[in-house]
């Protein structure tokens, strides 16, 4: 026997065995020898020899893991901070309070205490070692003649630190308030400030004052809408400096440390890449500082984060400071980021502490030509829906004090009215078809939270619930009134196994500030066969026929979707770099964004939430994408978009654009498309190719008749064409049409030879509605290698004129 390693060793270094014997080794390992090494991981071989046959030999192989000792965890109690009021100084001298000090940890905490205020007084010992479980105590009281002269409200706080662990820190905040106390805003540091008071226009004027050209200019004001005191911001919309914000970005670097402060309301929690509140910042990967909203990838989506660039950092300031999951909800929030020339970094929300880090450096690299931005990232669409209320830029950390301070001052807005509806969250009702449905109602409140009368309006957009109640009224300041919504319940016994969906609209007829929706779900599952069956096919046909070759069963909610919806998990937005990646069972709130070759996604629902614009994305340069059996919905442009994917069995309805936009090299097949167009000036496509090579469509039932279309939807849907090819972004070639269920549209099909050409083009064997404005097929231009036979009208199965 032989080892590799000094710090393993045996009691045995040979020996002999005869036939069937066996013999025991003990291997041990020096400890006193393994405690000199330092923190790291170490391999070993042990190699047992037959000496007799020197080719016969068994190694084994060892690790070994040295870590660091266990340190403490330092908790310190009460957590609560300390509010103290007097008329006077005097009404505060001497008053007390003992902090608990405990080490809930493994190993031996070394703890420290300090305070930059000298009017906080220690009386005992200040730092310590504590074992586990053990604790200790430290008063601290107020020395009154301390306190700063000509404020009626003072800040200081107590730095409790585990001297083994720098990020293992607890602040004890201290405040004292004489005579009526403040509330007006801290303003010292201020370099730049966006109240949002203008009401129109397209500028957001810099109130501070301090520096030149931070004015922020509107890109598309069609995107925005201005309430008292705020400005709503749609998907899509951007506000930024007209150029470089020099003065701003220099004056932060010079002083290295900073605030930025936030009145938002976001509109949902489901943003993420971060969606960019506050960016000062170049593009998607260099910036200077930025404040988002959510992260990426399957990670939580209702979080706060700030990238900051330092000589420390990469140039897009990872690595980042977020909070946890739940910070961020939908309605009005304080979000305030601080850091210190120590490094030291803090977020806030709401005036409590929800993260704190360190970056290190200092920000001499930062760029100064960078515009500084609201809503959105420059050169590429990160943006941020939602509502800003003030934004406020400060050369200096505030302290945890000061962030209270502005807290509770409040946003400061112009008077006027504001609907309020809670809770944020939709109707999302369950059950089996034809059997027991829960809930069938959801009662909302609606309030005033303004300080002026507003008027209201409700309405809800399909006919899968209606308002039992007052669809309108008004509201004055500090008033509210319930909204109940119930479930039709005489529409449920007809519907058959799927997922069904409509909208709550809620609408402030006086200034529009807090209109807003909220979802209304329903999904039914079949459970009284395996099988599923035919009958209703969810878009309001029946029966149907079959197509004369076997293109297979016509789709619908008995056979897309996923598949096994009890696997189901629930997730934020996911984003693929992995080449061969495998996505399944998932929920996905957001989307599916592709970045790598060889990705599957199967058994899954995406549900848009109309906040993002596309459900599926294959990115540009990756390819043999495979998209299985899902539901994708409520986006804002298509269900699934790119080149290079195969798509089978998926059910797509309720996106304001179109369901399929495909560019190159892709298959779709036995997919289900219905409810498109609900844009309000959308022209929807169950498919859209403006270039690309190699599409196939093929078995898939594409029904999206016209509104007055005897299976129509209703208004609201503004259907152009089951497939619509013109060539006017490149090239169009080998497009095949087969076997498909196609209804609707101003004509079904268009094939349009625009500025390239179109060639190979084959319609064949198809079953057409009648449900069209104009008629089954427009072409224009001569496309060379057009085929077009064997198509059918789908409710006689007589052959059809455009055969010809």
């Amino acid at each position: 026997l032989e080892s590799s390693v000094p710090w393993l060793t045996s009691d045995a270094l040979g020996g002999a065995l005869g036939p069937m014997a066996t013999s025991e080794v003990t291997l041990t390992l020096d400890h006193e020898y393994a405690a000199t090494l330092p923190i790291g991981e170490y391999s070993a071989d042990i190699v047992f020899t037959d000496r007799d046959h020197p080719d016969g030999e068994l190694v084994m192989a060892f690790l070994l893991t040295v870590e660091a000792p266990p340190v403490g965890d330092l908790a310190v109690s009460p957590e609560e901070g300390w509010l103290l009021q007097a008329s006077e100084a005097a009404g505060v001298e001497g008053e007390t309070r003992t902090y608990i000090v405990t080490n809930e940890g493994e190993g031996t905490l070394a703890w420290a205490a300090t305070s930059a205020e000298p009017w906080l007084l220690f009386g005992g010992e200040v730092s310590g070692l504590l074992e586990a479980g053990e604790s200790a105590e430290l008063p601290v009281s107020i020395h009154a003649e301390g306190l700063p002269a000509g404020a009626d409200i003072h800040y200081g706080s107590v730095l409790f630190q585990n001297d083994g662990d720098p990020a293992d820190h607890q602040e004890a905040l201290v405040q004292v308030r004489l005579g009526e106390g403040s509330s007006s805003r801290v303003t010292a540091g201020l370099v730049a400030q966006y109240a949002f008071e203008e009401a129109a226009g397209g500028v957001v004027h810099d109130d501070a004052g301090a520096l030149a050209g931070n004015d922020l200019l509107i890109e598309d004001p069609s995107l925005v809408s201005w309430g008292p005191g705020s400005l709503t911001t749609l998907p899509g919309a951007r506000l930024r400096t007209n150029g470089p914000a020099s003065q701003l970005s220099q004056a932060l670097a010079a002083s290295g440390e900073l605030t930025l402060e936030a009145w938002i309301a976001p509109e949902n929690t489901t943003q993420e890449g971060p969606a960019r509140i506050v960016s000062l910042s170049g593009g998607s990967q260099s910036r200077d500082v930025t404040l988002g909203q959510g992260l990426w990838g399957g990670q939580p989506s209702d979080t706060y984060n700030v990238r900051l660039r330092s000589t420390e950092t990469d140039l897009d300031g990872m690595p980042m400071l977020t909070t946890s999951a739940g910070a961020a909800s939908v309605g009005l929030q304080h979000v305030v980021y601080t850091r210190a020339t120590t490094g030291a970094t803090r977020l806030f929300v709401n005036g409590v502490q929800r993260a704190a880090g360190s970056t290190p450096g200092d920000l001499s690299n930062w760029s100064h030509d960078f515009e500084l931005l609201l809503g959105n990232e420059a050169g590429t669409d990160r943006s941020w829906s939602g509502r800003f209320h003030l934004v406020a830029i400060f050369d200096r950390a505030l302290s945890a004090g000061e962030v209270t301070q502005n807290f509770e001052a409040g946003t400061g807005d112009a008077s006027g009215p504001l609907l309020v509806a809670t809770p944020g969250s939709g109707l999302a009702a369950s059950g089996d078809v034809g059997g027991t449905v829960s809930p069938t109602e959801q009662i909302y409140t609606l309030s005033n939270g303004g300080s002026e009368p507003l008027s209201w309006e409700a309405s809800i957009d399909g006919a899968l619930a209606y308002l039992d109640g007052p669809s309108s009224g008004t509201l004055q300041p500090d008033e509210t009134t319930d909204l109940v919504v119930r479930l039709d319940e005489s529409l449920l016994s007809t519907l058959g196994a799927g997922t069904y969906e409509s909208t709550l609209i809620l609408t402030e007829t006086t200034s529009g500030a807090g209109s807003t929706t909220r979802p209304i779900t329903l999904s039914l599952e079949d459970n009284t066969s395996a099988g599923g069956g035919s009958g209703t096919d969810g878009g309001g046909n029946t029966g149907g026929g079959s197509n004369s070759t076997d293109y297979g069963e016509k789709p619908g909610a008995h056979n897309t979707g996923p598949h096994s919806p009890e696997l189901l998990q629930p997730s934020g937005s996911i984003t693929v770099t992995q080449d061969g990646a495998i996505i399944e069972n998932v929920a996905v709130t957001g989307m599916i964004r592709i970045n790598a070759n060889n990705v599957t996604v199967r058994n899954f629902t995406v549900d848009g939430g109309f906040a993002v614009w596309y459900g599926v994305q294959v990115e540009s340069g990756y390819s043999n994408a495979v998209i299985l059996d899902g539901e994708i919905h409520s986006v804002r442009s298509a269900a699934v978009i790119g080149a290079g994917f195969t798509a089978e069995r998926l059910n797509t309805h309720h996106s304001e654009g179109d369901a399929f936009k495909t560019s190159g090299d892709n298959l779709v097949r036995n997919c289900w498309a219905h409810h498109l167009g609900m844009g309000e000036a959308s022209h929807a496509d169950a498919n859209q190719t403006r270039s690309g090579d190699n599409i196939v469509l093929i078995g898939n039932n594409f029904d999206i008749p016209i509104p007055e279309g005897v299976n129509g939807p209703g208004p609201g849907f503004n259907s152009n064409a089951t497939s619509m090819n013109r060539s006017n972004g490149g090239p169009i070639s080998n497009l095949v049409m087969e076997g498909n269920w196609l209804n609707g549209g101003n004509f079904s099909i268009y094939l349009v030879q625009d500025t390239y050409p179109m060639t190979n083009v084959t319609i064949r064997n198809n079953r057409f509605g009648r449900d069209f404005r104009y008629g089954p097929l427009d072409t224009g231009g001569v496309i060379p290698g057009l085929v077009i036979d064997g198509n059918v009208w789908d409710d006689d199965d007589t052959l059809m004129s455009i055969n010809d």
